[in-house]
């Protein structure tokens, strides 16, 4: 997992599509969300960040809950995804994002 030190590079090394993820290691629903990116097999970059190591990057995209999703397009954070932990919600807010 990334920590405020290298998440802005790894962005950057993003050039494609792909996916931002915060987490948090106490966060249920966090490690919910992780079983499920694990079970869709998606093909897309997938950055992962510990928020606990990331204020900054929290603070930046202006988190207030998490897990929070953020589609990433040639390295730069979108807003975040909006879903549901379930296989078609989050299946469904990648569409939307232009991500499936």
């Amino acid at each position: 997992m990334h920590t405020d030190l290298s998440i802005w590079h790894a962005l950057e090394d993003c050039r494609g599509p792909g996916l931002l993820v915060l987490t948090a290691p106490a966060c249920g629903a966090c490690r919910r969300l992780d079983r499920l990116l694990q079970s869709l097999d998606l093909s897309l970059p997938i950055i992962r960040a510990n928020a606990e190591r990331c204020g900054g990057l929290i603070e930046e995209l202006e988190v207030f809950h998490l897990p929070a999703v953020f589609p990433v397009h040639a390295g730069e954070p979108g807003p975040p995804l909006q879903f549901e932990l379930t296989a078609a919600s989050l299946q469904g807010a990648l569409q939307d994002a232009g991500l499936s």
